[in-house]
């Protein structure tokens, strides 16, 4: 018999892996936007208040439907909460706390978003621009304090007609109440001092004697439908959303 031919192998070529489209690379400067953010240290012992409709005693953490945070809203002042009285038209809880420690908050309710800039925009043009990532929550729920602060100076009023009257007939009595919107992201940060459980009227005849006082007439100066720009984005969460 005669020898068998060796077959020659054929090489086949081994199918290349497709490879994935890297992501673009982010031009985000967080140091550079570390420089805009501001912050404030409120000091141990601080009084906070706050209006619910539970006991003042059943504080909780809910999340923020705004921001997505997790935590609880309080005031610098007491009017404020007097007015979420007003604006929801419903009897609950004054509640006044105290800060247990010195707490460090960063100015601005929306200022998460500049914290976690990688997170929230896609460069630094849409920083910019305000240009965000819509619905993505923040990764950490950071305390934050709203008015009359250096970068968060505004604070928005309650929904109704004296706030209104109070903040623009006679602005030196509204900063001289020195309300600030505080949100902390734990309740074990506050102890409870106090609290009293007010109907509609009575916070009405709180408010109306402060009026009074400084001769800031009690009647609307304005028509209702002047409010529209308050109303855009009221300064706590809904009662509805806060203590389902």
């Amino acid at each position: 018999m005669g020898k068998k031919k060796k077959q020659k192998k054929i090489k086949t070529k081994k199918r290349s892996k497709s490879k994935k489209k890297a992501k673009p690379k982010s031009d985000i400067d967080q140091k550079v936007i570390n420089k805009t953010i501001y912050t404030t240290i409120l000091k141990k012992g601080t009084i906070l208040y706050r209006t619910q409709p539970a006991d003042c005693l059943k504080l909780k953490k809910q999340e923020c439907t705004d921001t997505g945070k997790r935590g609880v809203y309080f005031s610098k002042g007491k009017y404020v909460p007097l007015g979420m009285i007003l604006e929801y038209n419903k009897d609950m809880y004054l509640c006044k706390y105290k800060l247990k420690k010195d707490v460090k908050l960063y100015n601005g309710k929306y200022i998460f978003r500049d914290v976690e800039a990688k997170r929230f925009f896609k460069s630094m043009g849409d920083w910019h621009q305000h240009d965000f990532i819509l619905n993505m929550k923040p990764k950490k729920s950071i305390n934050h304090i709203g008015g009359g602060v250096k970068g968060a100076e505004e604070y928005l009023a309650p929904i109704h007609d004296y706030f209104y009257n109070i903040a623009t007939i006679n602005e030196d009595v509204w900063n001289k109440l020195d309300e600030a919107e505080v949100f902390l992201n734990s309740p074990s940060l506050v102890e409870y001092i106090s609290g009293e459980f007010l109907s509609v009227n009575d916070a009405k005849k709180i408010v109306e004697d402060l009026m009074k006082k400084n001769n800031i007439p009690l009647k609307s100066h304005i028509e209702r439908v002047k409010l529209a720009a308050l109303e855009s984005r009221p300064l706590f969460e809904k009662i509805k959303d806060l203590f389902r």
